[in-house]
């Protein structure tokens, strides 16, 4: 399924101050039942002038953080991209409504540059799955100094170098991953500064690299800490794949790409 959000209210869709909006139960067309509400559906934004009701602005995205409440839903919005209206949704008026029928049009946008597993990436409950397709956008990224480390309890999934980014990686599928892993962030982190990291017979400096943890989830994008050196960050794969659409679709230099995913 698809939802399509409309508003003509100031401030929407992508000035809000910290993603965070609502819709009242009333204006959630199309029957939406509270099974319906699910966290990363994939959805379109309109914005219509409040006078005219013409659209002024549309995005691609998703919603998360759903709260539902006695009379209204809240809940977070990520946008993605501004796009072309698709004709079906020109003529919505204001309101929250679901589209079961045209989600596989939506999810195939640019087909041609989009691999198959991207969208199974971001609603995968497989782990080995989740882990293995996380390596495989690493790599379509353009990174090629990457490691993967063998399945053992309290490693690391793998370590990558690009220029000079260093990042120790973990892809979890777990929501409350920091109170499970917090130790072995503490281990990832510390390798990190040490300067140096092992991968079985290789020994990679990473002494004057810019030190990053990343744990690699379906959520949201977000620095979690900093200890000494090393920022601790998780990392929402849809962003990543944001990060290879830019990168096929404009000429980014290897310094542009590295300035992007050291600031992710």
């Amino acid at each position: 399924m698809i939802y399509i959000m409309v508003t003509n209210w100031d401030n929407h869709w992508d000035q809000l101050s910290d993603g965070q909006t609502y819709y009242t139960k009333k204006i959630m067309y199309g029957r939406i039942t509270e099974s319906q509400i699910e966290n990363n559906t994939p959805t379109i934004f309109i914005k219509l002038n409040r006078d005219t009701k013409v659209i002024e602005k549309i995005w691609k995205g998703s919603v998360s953080n759903f709260s539902v409440e006695s009379e209204r839903v809240r809940f977070k919005v990520n946008i993605e991209k501004e796009i072309q209206c698709p004709a079906k949704y020109q003529t919505h008026k204001e309101g929250w409504y679901i589209d079961e029928a045209e989600i596989k049009n939506e999810q195939v946008e640019d087909l041609d540059i989009f691999p198959p597993f991207f969208e199974k990436i971001k609603t995968t409950k497989d782990w080995e799955e989740f882990e293995e397709n996380t390596y495989k956008i690493f790599k379509l990224l353009g990174i090629h100094e990457i490691y993967k480390y063998l399945r053992q309890r309290g490693t690391a999934d793998g370590f990558f170098k690009f220029k000079n980014l260093a990042v120790v990686y973990d892809a979890t599928l777990t929501k409350d991953f920091f109170k499970e892993k917090e130790q072995q962030i503490n281990n990832f982190c510390s390798m990190l500064n040490s300067g140096k990291v092992e991968h079985e017979s290789n020994i990679i400096d990473v002494s004057n690299c810019n030190k990053q943890v990343w744990i690699v989830t379906q959520r949201v994008t977000q620095q979690i800490r900093k200890m000494t050196e090393v920022y601790v960050k998780e990392i929402a794969v849809k962003d990543l794949i944001n990060i290879y659409e830019q990168r096929i679709l404009e000429n980014l230099s290897e310094d542009e790409l590295e300035m992007k995913l050291r600031n992710i």
